[in-house]
């Protein structure tokens, strides 16, 4: 099975084979009855994204990820998984700091699936760290590194840069603001959150007029959710850089624009309200920093990214 790693997510959700639904075909499913292990927990669970819902109910089975088997594993055996991609991933591996499975519709007896893992002892250490190696011009990924239990040196440049977090329930952290190319700073003290799960960049209203308005001076186009771009202009647009602190950390435009190599190409950012105002750093900001994130110490780690060189 494959699994996306979703850094805005609490739980592991598996499709099971009494999934009927189109998502599910095409996907390795779970079978408890296939499986001597496996113990049914009469807990529902169901939780809507943005993109999809996910619902099933809790299992306890033996789980094995990269060789470290996790025996007494709890885990959402899905009937319906419509928030993950058909075709990329089968289920999905929620990864968010533990307040995230506390409160309704949640069973607070059981961890988030990391957490079961370093309670095992398969996972000496409350870290883990993401890698994404991606190339938007030939929209191919090599996947990337998830280490687990700490972070690897070699897929990132020089030093993680740490940031407290602000929250017990997502990787959320205090930005010193954002900056489009070289317009005015805004943003200052807002909060920004790391989500490994999100292929886009999400800013709320009240920040997203910023954004547009450089966009389009350097020849973007307003074009429904989504901005558009002629792909011979993209070099044209500017860095949005992101500041932790006083430092900046730049995504460029071959990060966050979709369709190089075509006529249109397409800006990865929308405009939408999260429920916490927050800024939401996904798949292009990950393509260009390697991230460690500490349960432990409650922080997280930037670095410039070396995993899509390291992979070649």
């Amino acid at each position: 099975m494959k699994v996306m790693l979703d850094t805005g997510s609490g739980y592991l959700y598996l499709p099971n084979d009494q999934c009927r639904r189109p998502e599910c075909k095409g996907r390795t499913l779970y079978s408890a009855g296939r499986s001597s292990t496996s113990k049914a927990i009469n807990f529902p669970k169901t939780i809507a994204y943005g993109s999809g819902t996910v619902s099933g109910n809790f299992h306890k089975d033996v789980v094995t990820v990269g060789g470290l088997k996790v025996p007494g594993a709890v885990f959402v055996s899905c009937n319906v998984l419509s928030q993950v991609p058909a075709g990329h991933y089968d289920g999905l591996m929620g990864l968010t700091p533990p307040g995230m499975t506390m409160g309704p519709n949640v069973n607070p007896k059981y961890n988030p699936f990391f957490l079961q893992m370093v309670k095992a002892g398969v996972v000496k250490k409350k870290v883990f760290s993401i890698g994404i190696a991606r190339d938007r011009a030939t929209d191919t990924s090599d996947g990337g590194v998830f280490i687990l239990g700490g972070s690897d040196p070699k897929y990132f440049e020089g030093s993680l840069e740490y940031v407290p977090l602000t929250s017990t329930t997502e990787w959320q952290f205090e930005m010193g603001g954002i900056q489009a190319g070289s317009g005015q700073k805004f943003c200052a003290g807002c909060k920004g959150m790391v989500d490994s799960g999100s292929s886009i960049l999400i800013f709320p209203p009240a920040y997203y007029s910023q954004i547009q308005y450089a966009m389009t001076s350097a020849g973007a186009e307003n074009a429904g959710m989504l901005m558009t771009v002629d792909c011979s202009k993209v070099d044209k647009l500017p860095a949005i850089n992101v500041y932790v602190g006083s430092k900046a950390y730049p995504i460029h435009p071959k990060y966050y624009v979709d369709g190089l190599g075509g006529d249109e190409c397409y800006l990865l950012m929308v405009q939408m309200q999260t429920p916490g105002n927050e800024v939401v750093l996904g798949d292009p900001f990950m393509a260009q920093y390697y991230v460690e994130f500490d349960i432990e110490k409650k922080r997280m780690g930037f670095a410039p990214s070396l995993v899509a060189k390291a992979k070649k």
